[in-house]
């Protein structure tokens, strides 16, 4: 039983991130659907906008879903939080071309609802796990959930990268988003098979105010610096060398993206597996730095087609701070109020830092023109989450 439970988390964690990642690599379908303007910047910066809106959704999703899972149990949670996803997957691939407010704003809610289920299906999975397969192989199983996270992106990309072939039918794209809601349907109905974790394991217990209110800081920081990376690497990179800095077509920018998802999915395996075995925060702290000198290189030579290879170099690093981070501040939560602590802390980080990667970088190209410019985001987050681990470290040696 706790196999098959473990495997339904990681087929569901698949189809999330596929319905996640399928919407904004469909940016350009559904700006031209649903968003009304003629310059196409301005679309995308209305586009980025809707991605930025939705994510304000998203710290309800992790006060609701948070405190059914804390008190009710995660498998309801997760039971609920997938068929929400499912639905809201659905609809932008069956709703009439029509580019209006009155279709901007539908856009706008089913994307708020699909954030809000994430809160509780993306960060709820990750607890399930690591609850389920124990403290000495977290890191391991947080490494196959992002994997499993990563194929759902990677089945996005080739299905992204299929509709925007132009010998595929114009409205390719809408079956994509209806297979995604199809099959997060089947997990919904596979769920009545998952079990309840029994936690045995001891959490580090934080009694003083401060450092409490400092750890929920530090994390939602941590949490939303990965995540807006990860955005620009993965969701936004595409469109940075094929519209911004126009190296290489769309249809060869999509293939990028397969690339890179695919370079981050083997990273999230061995990342997980080398932190359990040896040393996993000079692996947090080597993989960061390696992260910000990348990024500095590649401003100063933007325009020139090897970027592309240091952009893969920083998508590949990314899993090797990413993974460990995330459990080390989940082993620093109280266990009583673990999932509303930890997914409302990545959701705070993710609406402030990395849902407004994609809008805040296209608002600096679009405002100054400058290719290189946006590249500075990535070097700023990453710094951001190298200070913020030294912070989250001395809070464990005082409450350890």
């Amino acid at each position: 039983m706790k196999k098959s439970s473990l495997i339904l988390a990681f087929l569901a964690t698949t189809v999330q991130y596929y319905d996640y990642a399928l919407f904004g690599m469909s940016a350009a379908a559904l700006t031209n659907a649903y968003i009304p303007t003629s310059d196409s910047g301005l679309e995308l910066l209305g586009f980025f906008g809707i991605i930025f809106c939705s994510a304000l959704a998203r710290p309800i999703g992790s006060i609701i879903f948070g405190t059914i899972s804390d008190v009710k149990g995660r498998a309801l949670s997760l039971k609920i939080s997938v068929l929400i996803a499912a639905i809201a997957t659905s609809i932008p691939g069956i709703m009439q071309n029509n580019a209006s407010m009155i279709s901007a704003s539908i856009l706008v809610l089913v994307r708020m609802m699909f954030m809000m289920s994430m809160a509780g299906e993306g960060d709820g999975v990750r607890i399930y796990v690591a609850e389920i397969i124990g403290f000495k192989k977290e890191f391991t199983g947080n490494g196959i959930v992002t994997f499993c996270s990563q194929i759902g992106v990677l089945i996005a990309s080739f299905s992204w990268w299929i509709a925007s072939h132009h010998q595929m039918p114009e409205y390719w794209w809408r079956v994509n988003f209806i297979i995604g809601g199809a099959f997060g349907i089947c997990i919904f109905l596979l769920r009545t098979y998952l079990t309840e974790p029994i936690t045995t394991q001891q959490q580090l217990q934080i009694t003083d105010t401060n450092k409490t209110i400092s750890l929920f800081v530090i994390a939602s920081i941590i949490a939303g610096c990965i995540g807006g990376i990860y955005h620009f690497q993965i969701i936004f990179f595409g469109t940075f060398i094929s519209k911004m800095t126009h190296i290489v077509t769309q249809e060869t920018a999509a293939m990028v993206n397969i690339i890179a998802v695919i370079l981050y999915s083997l990273s999230a395996l061995s990342s997980g597996y080398i932190a359990d075995k040896y040393h996993s925060s000079k692996q947090i702290i080597i993989s960061l730095m390696a992260t910000i000198i990348f990024g500095i290189v590649i401003c100063n030579a933007v325009l020139e087609a090897h970027i592309i290879y240091l952009s893969l170099s920083i998508t590949a690093l990314i899993p090797f701070y990413s993974v460990p981070l995330q459990i080390i501040i989940k082993r620093t939560i109280a266990s009583k109020h673990i999932l509303r602590t930890f997914s409302l802390s990545h959701s705070i980080g993710s609406m402030i830092f990395s849902a407004s990667v994609p809008f805040v970088a296209s608002w600096i190209w679009y405002s100054t023109q400058k290719p290189w410019v946006p590249m500075v985001y990535v070097i700023v987050l990453g710094t951001l989450i190298l200070v913020s681990y030294r912070k989250l470290i001395q809070i464990q040696k005082v409450i350890s």
